[in-house]
């Protein structure tokens, strides 16, 4: 894999909307009465307004595999200072966190202990990521060694496995019952990096752009069509796995469509404001989906009727927002007090270790 020496403004802005969306898609299903408890569990929809929430999800349930997508277009290197900074951070954040619900009575001393033995699995997304960075070295080298036409035949077996038969059959034995697993990332990687190929070898024309919105848009379309069916049929069970499932063949189109749209478009700018959006990404998710916060639990939006639900939607995307916004400004204040000094012992301590290796060759 050559290295990407040109920033693309477009992944940042599609970086933004990926965090976005996961915080939107964490609004709608776990907000008080959300879709966890109406659309997903074993009550049916509360009321017409509800379907709303649903709507809205097929826009947002891409989010998580858009950020595995970014990751497999640049590439992910080996370095020790980038493990251990990803770590410290998860545990910086998780752990004011955590002090700060002690402090206010929402948890107990014996919930911290746990909760912070534990972090890394209760952040599901910094493991799985941890993983992948791990695995990078023997990804790229495969990568590299292969031909895009070897990558593309391997991506569609490997979607066959685990979007075809993963996902019907729900075979945890692969690995990726719904995506939140390695297996799946490393999935996401490889077809990040085909895009990338393809996009590099044979410039994006604005009718292969044109034809990936029209997928976009067909693969969300039919994934909320499916969504309304099951729940009209009151399939709650099957619902659940089919609306957030990460390896859900719609799914995966509608995110490898949205991300080429972006990657393929070479002429985005970008300014301080997006730069400031794009830095924070890890840590507005570290913030918002702190183990033990349930952040979202304390909306209680009225979703009775469609036009109340039309003041819902401006509520939840504006409620979204404002958490994105709160949650980038203080990963800023990190960045710009803690951050740097930490960054500095990393560095000295990497390249101590690499000396050391050096001396005993």
């Amino acid at each position: 894999m050559t290295e990407i020496r040109e920033r693309n403004y477009a992944i940042d802005h599609v970086r933004i909307a990926a965090m976005f969306f996961i915080v939107l898609g964490h609004f709608l299903i776990f907000r008080e009465s959300g879709l966890e408890a109406a659309s997903f569990g074993n009550t049916p929809i509360h009321s017409d307004g509800d379907y709303i929430g649903l709507i809205l999800l097929g826009f947002a349930i891409i989010g998580t595999n858009l950020f595995f997508l970014i990751t497999g277009y640049f590439g992910s290197k080996l370095k020790l200072s980038k493990i251990l900074s990803l770590i410290l951070i998860t545990y910086f954040w998780g752990g004011i966190v955590q002090a700060i619900l002690l402090a206010s009575g929402r948890i107990t001393l014996t919930i911290l202990v746990h909760t912070l033995i534990r972090l890394l699995d209760r952040y599901w997304f910094m493991e799985v990521y941890l993983v992948l960075v791990l695995a990078s070295p023997l990804l790229n080298a495969f990568l590299k060694s292969t031909t895009l036409k070897q990558k593309i035949t391997l991506v569609i077996v490997w979607f066959l496995v685990l979007c075809v038969y993963g996902f019907a059959h729900d075979c945890t034995r692969i690995g990726v019952a719904n995506g939140f697993s390695f297996v799946w990332a490393a999935f996401m990687y490889v077809v990040g990096n085909v895009i990338r190929e393809i996009i590099e070898q044979v410039p994006a024309k604005i009718e292969r752009r044109a034809r990936a919105r029209w997928i976009y848009a067909a693969s969300t379309a039919v994934y909320i069509a499916v969504c309304f069916f099951l729940t009209k049929t009151n399939r709650y069970t099957t619902m659940w796995r089919f609306a957030v499932s990460y390896n859900n063949p719609l799914v995966v189109f509608a995110s490898v469509s949205f991300f080429f749209l972006f990657a393929a478009k070479k002429d985005a700018k970008g300014n301080r404001f997006i730069r400031f959006l794009s830095g924070t990404t890890i840590g507005v998710y570290l913030i918002h989906t702190a183990p033990n916060l349930d952040i979202f639990r304390f909306f209680k939006l009225r979703t009775d009727t469609i036009p109340v639900s039309l003041l819902f939607v401006a509520e939840i995307l504006l409620g979204s927002a404002l958490i994105y916004l709160t949650c980038a400004l203080l990963d800023t204040i990190r960045q710009h007090t803690i951050h740097p000094s930490v960054n500095r012992l990393l560095q000295k301590l990497e390249e101590r270790i690499t000396g050391l290796v050096h001396k005993q060759d």
